[in-house]
């Protein structure tokens, strides 16, 4: 299913249920696999990798090289203008004392990298790389007692 976004693009290779209800038309070989059987079978044979590849060599085929392609969510990938990544916000950000960031995308393939990375090297921003809800409010919580500590 292709779905535009604000930012971008959106390519999920699976029929959520509700896809289905609204007719969306999905990649049919992947019709009727549930997201927890593709996190496994793209986790054992990197199918959105795969994807993201061919879809790069294709672009370059055509001389079409100011787009990223990113590794989102569980299922899918994104596809946007260069300089459109999460990093994009931080233009609004710039006399804040301190940025924090928990992302679960950070590999450089992932569409928490590149905000991952500029928060690791900039003095009044911190990047935490998640796995899972509970590891999310695990670092919350982490992060609210060092700054009530501060105090």
């Amino acid at each position: 299913m292709i779905e535009k976004h604000r930012k971008g693009i959106r390519a999920e290779l699976i029929a959520h249920e509700y896809f289905i209800k609204k007719n969306y038309k999905v990649f049919p070989a992947l019709h009727g696999i549930g997201p927890i059987d593709f996190i496994v079978l793209d986790k054992d044979n990197n199918i959105r990798n795969a994807w993201i590849s061919h879809l790069k060599i294709i672009l370059n085929q055509y001389m079409i090289n100011n787009l990223s392609i990113k590794l989102g969510g569980d299922t899918s990938f994104d596809i946007y203008p260069k300089g459109w990544d999460k990093t994009f916000c931080l233009r609004n950000f710039k006399d804040y004392h301190e940025i924090i960031f928990v992302g679960d995308r950070c590999e450089k393939l992932g569409n928490d990298y590149e905000i991952y990375e500029n928060l690791k090297i900039k003095k009044n921003g911190y990047a935490y790389k998640t796995n899972s809800p509970d590891n999310t409010i695990a670092i919350m919580k982490k992060i609210i007692k060092e700054k009530q500590n501060e105090r």
